[in-house]
């Protein structure tokens, strides 16, 4: 299952040149159940780097999470002391205390001639910018091809798509919520046979959509069922033969 270490992992490895660093993924579920828990993780960046109004408790949940996992995005001078000061702070007042014993932290942040009633709030958003700083994100749908993540990270072009929305396995999720998964197996299998018979061409294969319907027959289509029925038929249970030892 893909998850936020995941795209820590993708998003810390170094570029090769100029070339934008590409992940590919594609679900075998009809649920995207792999995807999840980094769809919800990269939701989450979305909602910190936009301009929405702060939920200060959900941002700081986000914050401390993020740092006991050490991930890239509160990574700056101050890494150890964010980690210190989240990571044992359980209410408003507890975060105030602990930032008192870090009086770099304190001045970095300009809260030197701020109430410290507004520090926890301050925090919040002072890490929002740090954030902010080192990543961008633009979401995008593609009904043909899936969701995609252009990502720019520390100087860096990257970008992730999950290839699922265009997918026919997810037609299946969204409009028949009925559909049983035994389905779902051959009907990737004969995504992949689409695939492996467009490659089959004498040329190369050019970066782009190919809808399968061209170049998937009929024919293609009722060998496969047939071998299906032939390999997977349901055992008859007859009267066994009596046998004399």
């Amino acid at each position: 299952m893909l998850d936020e270490l995941d795209i820590n992992a993708f998003l810390t490895r170094k570029n090769i040149g100029d070339i934008v660093d590409e992940l590919i993924i594609t679900s075998g579920s009809s649920k995207d159940y792999e995807f999840i828990k980094a769809i919800f993780f990269l939701d989450e960046l979305l909602e910190i780097i936009s301009e929405n109004t702060i939920d200060i408790h959900q941002h700081l949940i986000w914050y401390k999470r993020y740092s006991e996992q050490k991930l890239c995005f509160i990574s700056d001078s101050e890494t150890e002391v964010i980690h210190q000061v989240l990571s044992s702070s359980e209410t408003s007042d507890s975060i105030v205390a602990k930032l008192k014993y870090y009086p770099e932290l304190i001045k970095s942040m300009g809260l030197n001639d701020v109430e410290s009633s507004t520090w926890v709030s301050c925090l919040v958003e002072w890490i929002r910018h740090q954030i902010k700083k080192n990543i961008s994100i633009h979401k995008s749908f593609h009904d043909d091809i899936g969701t995609v993540y252009d990502i720019q990270f520390n100087g860096q072009s990257k970008r992730l798509v999950l290839l699922a929305d265009g997918f026919v396995i997810n037609f299946f999720a969204k409009q028949e919520k009925g559909v049983k998964t035994e389905y779902i197996d051959p009907i990737v299998t004969m995504q992949l046979l689409g695939l492996v018979k467009l490659a089959t061409t004498e040329k190369g294969i050019e970066p782009g959509v190919y809808p399968m319907a061209q170049r998937f027959k009929t024919d293609d289509i009722d060998l496969f069922w047939k071998a299906l029925d032939d390999k997977s038929r349901p055992i008859e249970f007859g009267v066994a033969e009596s046998r004399n030892e």
